[in-house]
């Protein structure tokens, strides 16, 4: 809650110290426009989709690209990035990637989702993902197997997703308003 980041549509991403308004760090290798962010709780690190087909993984102390997350042709939508740091999440389309962000390369991908992939969480654990789509899907994965554990038809498109801080619930918004919770009740089921 100390760092603010910013992106115009035609400038450098860049961090800023909210206390005292001044600027950490830009990252200047770009102009194009910040699609999606997420930060590592820590916030020494964020995962930013500029645009292009990737995903940079950013030190936030020094402005340093650690990582580029490289995707062939598609674009990465949604992104997140699990409480102790050693994973990320992307969403290209109907396909999720889990990523390890220490060797950089895809872990898991996962693939279910007949529409595009809008919003994903991590469990605080990280032992689980979240994914809702415009299919109104909303799926949780169990990321020791990289399987599907449950899925839940929501009303609409699911536009944002969360764990509660114990894990036992998963809430899921709809395009529509309507606001799902839900209990998770074992490895493989979900209670609505």
């Amino acid at each position: 809650g100390r760092r603010a980041v910013s992106g115009l549509p035609a400038g450098p991403v860049r961090v800023w110290e909210l206390e005292t308004g001044r600027l950490v760090c830009q990252l200047s290798e770009t102009n194009d426009q910040v699609q999606a962010m997420a930060f590592s709780p820590d916030g020494q690190r964020a995962i930013i989709h500029l645009g292009d087909p990737a995903l940079r993984v950013w030190d936030l102390t020094g402005g340093e690209v650690l990582h580029c997350l490289a995707f062939p042709a598609d674009r990465p939508g949604a992104v997140a990035i699990s409480p102790d740091g050693r994973w990320a999440s992307s969403a290209v389309g109907s396909v999720l990637r889990v990523w390890d962000l220490a060797q950089a390369q895809v872990h898991h991908r996962l693939a279910g989702h007949t529409g595009t992939v809008i919003c994903i969480a991590f469990a605080p654990n990280g032992s689980r993902l979240l994914s809702g789509s415009d299919d109104g899907e909303l799926m949780v994965w169990d990321l020791d197997g990289g399987r599907l554990c449950a899925s839940l038809n929501l009303d609409s498109a699911g536009s944002v997703c969360g764990f509660s801080p114990d894990g036992q619930f998963a809430a899921a918004g709809g395009v529509n308003g309507e606001v799902c919770l839900l209990r998770l009740v074992g490895n493989d089921s979900v209670v609505r």
